[in-house]
Protein backbone atom coordinates (compact mmCIF):
# COMPACT_ATOMS: atom_id res chain seq x y z
CA UNK A 1 0.00 0.00 0.00
CA UNK A 2 2.99 2.29 -0.29
CA UNK A 3 2.38 3.17 -3.91
CA UNK A 4 3.95 6.20 -5.57
CA UNK A 5 1.31 6.70 -8.17
CA UNK A 6 -2.19 5.80 -7.05
CA UNK A 7 -4.64 2.99 -6.86
CA UNK A 8 -6.69 2.91 -10.01
CA UNK A 9 -9.57 1.26 -11.74
CA UNK A 10 -9.34 0.51 -15.44
CA UNK A 11 -11.04 2.55 -18.15
CA UNK A 12 -11.51 0.79 -21.48
CA UNK A 13 -9.76 2.32 -24.48
CA UNK A 14 -10.24 1.64 -28.17
CA UNK A 15 -7.77 -0.70 -29.79
CA UNK A 16 -7.61 -3.13 -26.90
CA UNK A 17 -5.72 -0.88 -24.50
CA UNK A 18 -7.01 0.17 -21.11
CA UNK A 19 -6.43 3.40 -19.24
CA UNK A 20 -6.39 3.61 -15.46
CA UNK A 21 -7.04 7.12 -14.19
CA UNK A 22 -4.79 7.81 -11.27
CA UNK A 23 -4.61 11.29 -9.87
CA UNK A 24 -5.45 14.93 -10.12
CA UNK A 25 -3.84 17.33 -7.70
CA UNK A 26 -5.29 20.16 -5.69
CA UNK A 27 -3.83 23.62 -5.96
CA UNK A 28 -0.21 24.16 -5.03
CA UNK A 29 1.96 27.25 -5.31
CA UNK A 30 4.85 25.50 -7.02
CA UNK A 31 6.78 22.29 -6.70
CA UNK A 32 8.00 20.95 -3.35
CA UNK A 33 11.54 21.93 -4.30
CA UNK A 34 10.44 25.54 -4.72
CA UNK A 35 9.06 26.09 -1.23
CA UNK A 36 9.43 24.71 2.29
CA UNK A 37 7.05 22.32 3.99
CA UNK A 38 5.75 23.60 7.30
CA UNK A 39 2.94 23.16 9.77
CA UNK A 40 0.83 25.46 11.89
CA UNK A 41 1.88 24.20 15.33
CA UNK A 42 0.66 25.00 18.82
CA UNK A 43 3.76 23.69 20.58
CA UNK A 44 6.70 21.38 20.03
CA UNK A 45 4.74 18.33 18.90
CA UNK A 46 5.00 17.81 15.15
CA UNK A 47 2.75 15.53 13.11
CA UNK A 48 3.42 14.20 9.61
CA UNK A 49 1.34 12.60 6.85
CA UNK A 50 3.68 12.18 3.91
CA UNK A 51 3.15 13.57 0.43
CA UNK A 52 3.83 11.47 -2.63
CA UNK A 53 7.13 11.62 -4.48
CA UNK A 54 7.70 12.85 -7.11
CA UNK A 55 3.97 13.65 -7.44
CA UNK A 56 2.75 15.06 -4.16
CA UNK A 57 -0.91 14.35 -4.90
CA UNK A 58 -0.27 10.60 -4.49
CA UNK A 59 0.38 10.28 -0.77
CA UNK A 60 1.64 6.81 0.28
CA UNK A 61 0.05 7.43 3.69
CA UNK A 62 -3.62 7.37 2.59
CA UNK A 63 -5.33 4.24 1.31
CA UNK A 64 -8.75 2.68 0.93
CA UNK A 65 -10.16 -0.74 1.77
CA UNK A 66 -13.34 -1.38 -0.25
CA UNK A 67 -16.11 -3.49 1.23
CA UNK A 68 -17.46 -4.07 4.71
CA UNK A 69 -14.23 -5.23 6.39
CA UNK A 70 -11.86 -2.35 7.18
CA UNK A 71 -9.02 -4.84 7.70
CA UNK A 72 -9.36 -6.31 4.23
CA UNK A 73 -6.93 -5.76 1.34
CA UNK A 74 -6.53 -2.21 0.03
CA UNK A 75 -7.90 -1.42 -3.41
CA UNK A 76 -10.02 0.93 -5.50
CA UNK A 77 -13.50 1.76 -4.20
CA UNK A 78 -16.61 0.99 -6.22
CA UNK A 79 -19.31 3.51 -7.04
CA UNK A 80 -22.33 2.94 -4.83
CA UNK A 81 -20.36 0.73 -2.45
CA UNK A 82 -18.82 1.17 0.97
CA UNK A 83 -15.14 1.69 1.70
CA UNK A 84 -12.89 2.42 4.66
CA UNK A 85 -10.20 5.10 4.65
CA UNK A 86 -6.88 4.79 6.46
CA UNK A 87 -4.11 7.32 7.12
CA UNK A 88 -0.57 6.74 8.39
CA UNK A 89 0.34 9.46 10.91
CA UNK A 90 3.78 10.03 12.39
CA UNK A 91 4.72 11.98 15.50
CA UNK A 92 8.15 13.20 14.44
CA UNK A 93 8.82 15.20 17.60
CA UNK A 94 10.25 14.24 21.00
CA UNK A 95 6.97 14.91 22.78
CA UNK A 96 3.92 12.68 23.11
CA UNK A 97 0.84 13.94 21.27
CA UNK A 98 -2.52 13.75 23.05
CA UNK A 99 -5.98 14.05 21.54
CA UNK A 100 -4.70 14.10 17.96
CA UNK A 101 -7.61 14.62 15.56
CA UNK A 102 -7.21 12.87 12.21
CA UNK A 103 -9.83 14.19 9.78
CA UNK A 104 -10.75 12.49 6.51
CA UNK A 105 -12.38 14.15 3.49
CA UNK A 106 -13.38 13.26 -0.04
CA UNK A 107 -13.94 15.66 -2.90
CA UNK A 108 -14.28 16.24 -6.58
CA UNK A 109 -10.61 16.54 -7.56
CA UNK A 110 -10.74 19.77 -9.47
CA UNK A 111 -7.27 21.21 -9.50
CA UNK A 112 -7.94 23.80 -6.81
CA UNK A 113 -9.60 22.34 -3.72
CA UNK A 114 -10.92 23.98 -0.57
CA UNK A 115 -11.97 22.66 2.82
CA UNK A 116 -15.22 24.59 2.41
CA UNK A 117 -16.22 22.50 -0.61
CA UNK A 118 -14.91 18.99 0.16
CA UNK A 119 -16.99 16.43 2.07
CA UNK A 120 -16.06 15.37 5.59
CA UNK A 121 -16.10 11.58 6.10
CA UNK A 122 -15.19 11.35 9.77
CA UNK A 123 -12.69 12.00 12.56
CA UNK A 124 -10.48 9.67 14.58
CA UNK A 125 -9.10 10.89 17.92
CA UNK A 126 -6.09 9.22 19.53
CA UNK A 127 -2.77 9.67 21.31
CA UNK A 128 0.55 9.18 19.48
CA UNK A 129 3.75 8.66 21.42
CA UNK A 130 6.88 10.61 20.54
CA UNK A 131 8.56 9.06 17.50
CA UNK A 132 5.67 6.67 16.86
CA UNK A 133 3.89 5.91 13.59
CA UNK A 134 0.28 4.71 13.61
CA UNK A 135 -2.08 3.47 10.91
CA UNK A 136 -5.31 5.25 11.77
CA UNK A 137 -8.72 4.07 10.55
CA UNK A 138 -11.51 6.54 9.94
CA UNK A 139 -14.29 5.23 12.21
CA UNK A 140 -16.98 6.28 9.75
CA UNK A 141 -17.25 4.29 6.49
CA UNK A 142 -17.11 6.14 3.19
CA UNK A 143 -20.26 5.65 1.13
CA UNK A 144 -18.76 6.05 -2.32
CA UNK A 145 -20.48 8.26 -4.85
CA UNK A 146 -19.14 9.41 -8.19
CA UNK A 147 -18.55 12.91 -9.49
CA UNK A 148 -16.21 14.24 -12.14
CA UNK A 149 -16.23 11.12 -14.29
CA UNK A 150 -15.44 8.84 -11.36
CA UNK A 151 -12.16 10.41 -10.22
CA UNK A 152 -12.31 10.93 -6.46
CA UNK A 153 -9.82 12.63 -4.16
CA UNK A 154 -9.13 11.89 -0.51
CA UNK A 155 -7.56 14.31 1.98
CA UNK A 156 -6.30 13.57 5.50
CA UNK A 157 -5.17 16.04 8.15
CA UNK A 158 -3.70 15.54 11.63
CA UNK A 159 -3.94 18.26 14.26
CA UNK A 160 -3.75 18.96 17.99
CA UNK A 161 -6.53 20.67 19.95
CA UNK A 162 -4.71 24.02 20.16
CA UNK A 163 -3.45 24.13 16.57
CA UNK A 164 -4.45 27.18 14.52
CA UNK A 165 -6.95 26.47 11.79
CA UNK A 166 -5.59 25.52 8.40
CA UNK A 167 -6.33 27.94 5.53
CA UNK A 168 -9.30 27.15 3.35
CA UNK A 169 -7.09 26.30 0.40
CA UNK A 170 -5.96 22.67 0.54
CA UNK A 171 -2.21 22.82 -0.11
CA UNK A 172 -0.50 19.57 0.97
CA UNK A 173 3.04 20.48 -0.17
CA UNK A 174 3.06 23.43 2.24
CA UNK A 175 1.78 21.57 5.30
CA UNK A 176 3.33 18.34 6.46
CA UNK A 177 0.23 17.42 8.46
CA UNK A 178 -1.95 17.54 5.31
CA UNK A 179 -1.84 14.96 2.52
CA UNK A 180 -3.88 14.06 -0.53
CA UNK A 181 -4.63 10.79 -2.29
CA UNK A 182 -6.38 10.56 -5.61
CA UNK A 183 -8.02 7.41 -6.84
CA UNK A 184 -10.43 6.16 -9.44
CA UNK A 185 -13.87 4.89 -8.68
CA UNK A 186 -14.41 2.00 -11.09
CA UNK A 187 -16.87 2.97 -13.84
CA UNK A 188 -17.37 2.30 -17.52
CA UNK A 189 -16.90 5.76 -19.09
CA UNK A 190 -16.39 6.62 -22.73
CA UNK A 191 -13.60 4.56 -24.23
CA UNK A 192 -11.62 7.46 -25.70
CA UNK A 193 -12.58 10.48 -23.64
CA UNK A 194 -11.97 11.40 -19.99
CA UNK A 195 -13.44 14.58 -18.50
CA UNK A 196 -11.82 16.47 -15.66
CA UNK A 197 -11.86 20.00 -14.25
CA UNK A 198 -9.89 23.11 -13.37
CA UNK A 199 -11.15 25.28 -10.51
CA UNK A 200 -10.30 28.85 -9.54
CA UNK A 201 -10.07 30.52 -6.15
CA UNK A 202 -13.20 32.31 -4.96
CA UNK A 203 -11.43 35.67 -5.11
CA UNK A 204 -9.42 35.58 -8.32
CA UNK A 205 -9.60 34.15 -11.84
CA UNK A 206 -6.70 32.32 -13.41
CA UNK A 207 -5.26 31.45 -16.78
CA UNK A 208 -3.73 28.00 -16.96
CA UNK A 209 -2.07 25.75 -19.50
CA UNK A 210 -2.68 22.00 -19.62
CA UNK A 211 -0.08 19.74 -21.23
CA UNK A 212 0.81 16.06 -21.22
CA UNK A 213 3.81 13.76 -21.38
CA UNK A 214 4.89 10.17 -20.89
CA UNK A 215 6.10 8.98 -17.51
CA UNK A 216 8.81 6.51 -16.60
CA UNK A 217 8.79 3.03 -15.07
CA UNK A 218 6.82 2.44 -11.89
CA UNK A 219 8.14 0.70 -8.77
CA UNK A 220 7.42 -3.02 -8.56
CA UNK A 221 5.33 -2.56 -5.43
CA UNK A 222 3.15 0.01 -7.19
CA UNK A 223 2.48 -2.36 -10.08
CA UNK A 224 1.67 -5.19 -7.68
CA UNK A 225 -0.73 -2.98 -5.76
CA UNK A 226 -2.48 -2.03 -9.00
CA UNK A 227 -2.91 -5.68 -9.92
CA UNK A 228 -0.16 -5.52 -12.56
CA UNK A 229 2.60 -7.47 -10.80
CA UNK A 230 5.43 -8.36 -13.17
CA UNK A 231 4.35 -5.95 -15.91
CA UNK A 232 7.13 -4.45 -18.04
CA UNK A 233 7.57 -0.80 -18.98
CA UNK A 234 7.02 -0.23 -22.71
CA UNK A 235 9.40 2.37 -24.08
CA UNK A 236 7.72 2.80 -27.46
CA UNK A 237 4.61 5.04 -27.37
CA UNK A 238 1.40 3.05 -27.77
CA UNK A 239 -1.07 5.95 -27.56
CA UNK A 240 -1.37 9.60 -28.49
CA UNK A 241 -3.07 12.10 -26.16
CA UNK A 242 -4.86 15.29 -27.11
CA UNK A 243 -6.64 17.87 -24.96
CA UNK A 244 -9.81 19.82 -25.67
CA UNK A 245 -12.08 22.35 -23.98
CA UNK A 246 -15.21 20.68 -25.42
CA UNK A 247 -15.98 16.96 -25.83
CA UNK A 248 -16.30 17.39 -29.60
CA UNK A 249 -14.11 20.44 -29.91
CA UNK A 250 -10.81 20.88 -31.69
CA UNK A 251 -8.02 19.34 -29.66
CA UNK A 252 -4.24 19.43 -29.50
CA UNK A 253 -1.25 18.60 -27.31
CA UNK A 254 -1.58 21.79 -25.21
CA UNK A 255 -4.70 23.52 -23.92
CA UNK A 256 -5.04 27.09 -22.59
CA UNK A 257 -7.98 27.74 -20.25
CA UNK A 258 -9.41 30.78 -18.51
CA UNK A 259 -11.26 30.06 -15.26
CA UNK A 260 -13.42 32.82 -13.70
CA UNK A 261 -13.11 33.44 -9.96
CA UNK A 262 -15.07 30.89 -7.96
CA UNK A 263 -15.85 28.78 -11.01
CA UNK A 264 -14.66 25.51 -12.46
CA UNK A 265 -14.15 24.68 -16.12
CA UNK A 266 -14.10 21.18 -17.64
CA UNK A 267 -11.56 19.88 -20.11
CA UNK A 268 -11.25 16.59 -21.94
CA UNK A 269 -8.43 14.10 -22.38
CA UNK A 270 -8.73 12.14 -25.61
CA UNK A 271 -6.62 9.02 -26.14
CA UNK A 272 -5.91 7.36 -29.48
CA UNK A 273 -3.92 4.15 -30.00
CA UNK A 274 -0.87 4.57 -32.26
CA UNK A 275 0.90 1.28 -31.64
CA UNK A 276 0.51 -2.06 -29.89
CA UNK A 277 1.21 -2.82 -26.27
CA UNK A 278 2.38 -6.38 -25.81
CA UNK A 279 0.64 -8.43 -23.10
CA UNK A 280 2.19 -7.58 -19.76
CA UNK A 281 3.48 -4.15 -20.87
CA UNK A 282 2.43 -0.72 -19.63
CA UNK A 283 2.98 2.98 -20.14
CA UNK A 284 2.38 6.02 -17.92
CA UNK A 285 0.90 9.34 -19.04
CA UNK A 286 0.84 12.54 -16.96
CA UNK A 287 -1.52 15.48 -17.55
CA UNK A 288 -0.18 18.59 -15.80
CA UNK A 289 -1.67 22.04 -15.16
CA UNK A 290 0.59 25.11 -15.08
CA UNK A 291 -0.03 28.73 -14.18
CA UNK A 292 2.69 31.11 -15.37
CA UNK A 293 5.00 28.14 -15.77
CA UNK A 294 4.44 26.81 -12.23
CA UNK A 295 2.95 23.28 -11.99
CA UNK A 296 -0.23 23.31 -9.93
CA UNK A 297 -1.18 19.64 -10.08
CA UNK A 298 -1.91 16.83 -12.47
CA UNK A 299 -3.58 13.60 -13.32
CA UNK A 300 -1.67 10.40 -14.10
CA UNK A 301 -2.77 7.40 -16.16
CA UNK A 302 -1.58 3.83 -16.29
CA UNK A 303 -2.04 2.39 -19.80
CA UNK A 304 -2.18 -1.40 -20.16
CA UNK A 305 -3.25 -3.96 -22.72
CA UNK A 306 -6.82 -5.20 -22.42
Amino acid sequence: MQDKVSRRGVIQLAGGAALGAAAIGSLGLGSRAERPSFRLVSGQTDLLIRDGSPHWWNSPDIWVVPGSNPNGPPGSPFSGGQAWVWARVQNVSRMDASDVAVNYYWGDPSTAMYFSTVNHIGTATLDIAAGATLDVLCPTPWNVVTVNGGHECLIATASLPDDPALPNLIDPPSYQNVAQKNLTVILAPDENLVQTWVQADLERPKKVQISWGFGGPLPAETLAYLGRKGYRFARQPAIDVTLAAEPKGEDGPVLDLFVPAGKRVPFYVRTKPVGPLAPGEYQVVHIVEHEQGVPLGGISFLVVQK
